[in-house]
């Protein structure tokens, strides 16, 4: 297996290009307030991570872009967005998504993606409720493996809520919560009972974020 770290060497000039070229315009059109649930929340995101993150629409993935600026993110897109058009596969593969089928549970490649992403202390966005939640809808339940994911990647998970804009006209609000760890201090997972705790914990920060920003 290739080295982590020379994997993404050149990789990712295109993605930075894309990013340096886009990031002025899309601050500029979002303009993103962002708020914090506490000191910790603050602090700069170092090393790998999951996002966790809610799914109100396509625009989500460069939503997080703007709120997470300074660090690279890899989004999860599903099959058939990579197959909509030549265009759209080459920006996406530009960007670094990882493919998902949800039609072929069989097909676990976009793990060993994520895993590699993680190691090599990338930060990977995913979207816990599994699918685009329609305006109007609650936030749906959160699936467990989230927390199977990260724990098994022995990364946090960073809950993020990207409220919906009202108009073109209004700031995009988002929050970011308190790291959430899904292992031990020796790196060890958590026994399961547990991690459907971190998981109702997640639910819980991903409300209160919700109230943050309105």
């Amino acid at each position: 297996m290739t080295k982590p770290g020379r994997l993404f060497r050149y990789r990712y000039l295109a993605f930075d290009i894309v990013k340096v070229l886009n990031g002025i315009p899309t601050l500029l059109i979002f303009r993103p307030k962002i708020f914090y649930e506490n000191e910790k929340a603050r602090k700069p995101i170092r090393g790998g991570g999951i996002i966790a993150t809610n799914h109100k629409g396509f625009i989500d993935p460069v939503k997080i872009f703007t709120v997470i600026f300074y660090r690279r993110i890899h989004c999860m897109a599903r099959k058939e967005i990579f197959e909509h058009s030549a265009l759209m596969r080459l920006v996406l593969r530009m960007g670094q998504c990882i493919k998902v089928d949800p039609e072929n549970p069989a097909d676990t490649s976009y793990l060993a993606k994520i895993r590699e992403y993680t190691a090599d202390k990338r930060l990977v966005a995913i979207y816990p409720e599994g699918h685009i939640v329609k305006d109007g809808e609650d936030m749906l339940e959160f699936k467990l493996g989230t927390a199977l994911l990260a724990a098994s990647c022995k990364v946090p998970i960073i809950p993020v809520y990207i409220a919906p804009r009202k108009s073109i006209w209004n700031r995009m609000r988002a929050a970011i919560g308190e790291p959430l760890y899904p292992y031990s201090e020796d790196g060890k997972m958590l026994p399961m009972a547990d991690l459907q705790k971190v998981m109702e914990d997640l639910t819980e920060k991903m409300l209160l974020l919700r109230e943050m920003t309105k």
